[in-house]
């Protein structure tokens, strides 16, 4: 699953706060972040 691998990047580069555009566009985004975390 590249696709959650990529999020997991994403959301770690979310923590400078550019990401947070890119969150809201994808919903599954929103579903990964509590795994993130």
């Amino acid at each position: 699953q590249n696709e959650v691998e990529s999020l997991s990047e994403s959301f770690d580069l979310c923590i400078g706060g550019d990401c947070f555009e890119m969150l809201q566009q994808g919903s599954a985004a929103l579903q990964v972040i509590p795994f993130v975390k």
